[in-house]
């Protein structure tokens, strides 16, 4: 089976990188030894957006540790059983061969029961939408089947006159995690446990202001900076879990200056960097430092174990459901508030699921 790979603007990249990106046709290949896998979706192909994101990207990133598997552009609008078809085998190539998914465009337009073939592959399964609305998400058209195959939902930076007060409200009762681009930007690392914990993560360019990022529909003078969107770029590519890391949103024909194209290349770089990172650690033995907390709230005594990895300077905490101790990554802001005998949400939101289930 054959996907149409758009080349011109970027052959001479390339071949430039020739040993690091190889470009997929056959999708019964062997692909051992790949790390990172491309697949961009457009509307149909006069869309410029993936080939503009790429040929910035190529300018970007020549490392000689890295092998990328390249399966083009596929386009929903030309055939759309065979779209389906070519995004159910490539999901299933990189399950098989353990390989990084980085999707450039609309993760909507994926069938719901393609993306739920992933989750046989996870104990669990959570997604991250890091965005300043939901409109035409791939979460406002399948809202009513969410909870079918994710455990967690965290929505995260959005703006209140963007948002519907009352949808939010029926998230925050589905025990759905919901925070407002405020809180987010007034310290972004305690928002990394997050990242860490996801399995799909999908940022938008819209959610990043106007001012560092033009090109996107219902983009906003406020939003994050070029800097904070590369910092949780950054965060993505540090999560052991994650299976899909989209970046969606962009539209070439609203660029200036390549901004947009230029950014969206700098947001897959920092992945990739972390990602890298994340690889060069995994022989390195973790070595934590553990601390006992008991959080009393309404004459509930909860016992909270934190454990705080010397090495990589992240926090878990844990607690027994049925005699099995659960993980679940934390911030200092979490393990510093229960000293203090107080919940923070995300704390609240774990603990409410326990007592509840």
């Amino acid at each position: 089976m054959e996907i149409k790979i758009e080349k011109k603007d970027f052959t001479d990249f390339l071949q430039k990188i020739s040993s690091v990106v190889t470009d997929i046709y056959d999708l019964d290949s062997d692909l051992s030894g790949f790390q990172i896998a491309f697949i961009g979706i457009e509307e149909n192909d006069e869309s410029k957006n993936v080939i503009e994101i790429k040929k910035y990207l190529l300018e970007l990133y020549k490392s000689a540790d890295l092998k990328i598997a390249d399966f083009g552009t596929v386009y929903y609008n030309a055939d759309l059983i065979g779209f389906e078809q070519k995004i159910g085998k490539v999901f299933d190539l990189v399950s098989k061969f353990n390989i990084q998914l980085i999707l450039l465009g609309d993760l909507s337009k994926i069938n719901f029961n393609i993306l739920s073939k992933l989750r046989k592959h996870n104990e669990d399964f959570n997604f991250l939408y890091l965005n300043s609305h939901l409109k035409n998400s791939f979460f406002e058209k399948y809202y009513e089947k969410f909870d079918s195959i994710f455990d967690d939902f965290y929505f995260l930076g959005f703006q209140n006159y963007m948002v519907n007060a009352q949808l939010i409200e029926k998230m925050n009762q589905k025990q759905y995690f919901c925070s407002r681009f405020s809180e987010l930007t007034n310290d972004l690392s305690d928002f990394e446990p997050f990242f860490r914990w996801s399995h799909i993560i999908q940022l938008d360019m819209a959610s990043i202001k106007f001012a560092d990022s033009p090109a996107s529909e219902n983009v906003s003078p406020n939003g994050f900076s070029a800097n904070e969107i590369c910092r949780l770029a950054y965060m993505s590519g540090l999560s052991d879990k994650l299976n899909i890391f989209c970046l969606s949103g962009y539209s070439n024909k609203l660029d200036i200056a390549n901004t947009s194209a230029k950014l969206s290349a700098q947001i897959i770089w920092h992945f990739i960097d972390a990602y890298l990172f994340k690889k060069s650690q995994k022989n390195i033995n973790d070595d934590f430092k553990v601390f006992h907390v008991t959080v009393e709230k309404d004459n509930i005594k909860t016992e909270l174990k934190f454990s705080l990895c010397r090495n990589t300077n992240r926090w878990w905490f844990s607690f027994l459901d049925n005699g099995k101790e659960i993980f679940i990554p934390c911030s200092n802001i979490d393990y510093e508030s229960a000293k203090s005998n107080r919940f923070t949400k995300r704390i609240s939101l774990y603990v409410s699921k326990k007592h509840n289930s």
